[in-house]
């Protein structure tokens, strides 16, 4: 079901110039793929939508993106974004950030 779902937002975002839409479903279909076991295709994928977010200026999508590149393995500036998530006061954020993170660094 992901498949259809992650095509049909790529097409709609396409028709509709919505970028926002590519990056949602590069998301998607990270996640759905850290989920079915190719955690290295996943991680491409969710680099790309945090990537993707953060040209266009959405840095709360960018850095729960980066919440879901920690937590399939990958650092990806999880300091920097616990930072963010507790000087905006984004309560669950910070905590799942917090649990990420290496043990020793703030």
């Amino acid at each position: 079901r992901v498949d259809a779902v992650v095509a049909e937002t790529r097409i709609t975002g396409q028709a509709y110039g919505m970028q926002a839409l590519a990056a949602h479903a590069d998301r998607l279909e990270g996640r759905a793929s850290i989920a079915s076991g190719d955690v290295r295709g996943g991680r491409t994928l969710l680099a790309a939508a945090r990537d993707r977010f953060t040209a266009l200026g959405d840095l709360w999508e960018a850095a729960r993106t980066t919440l879901d590149l920690a937590r399939a393995g990958g650092d990806a500036g999880l300091a920097a974004v616990a930072a963010w998530f507790t000087a905006i006061g984004a309560v669950d954020e910070t905590d799942a950030a917090q649990r990420l993170l290496p043990a020793g660094k703030p």
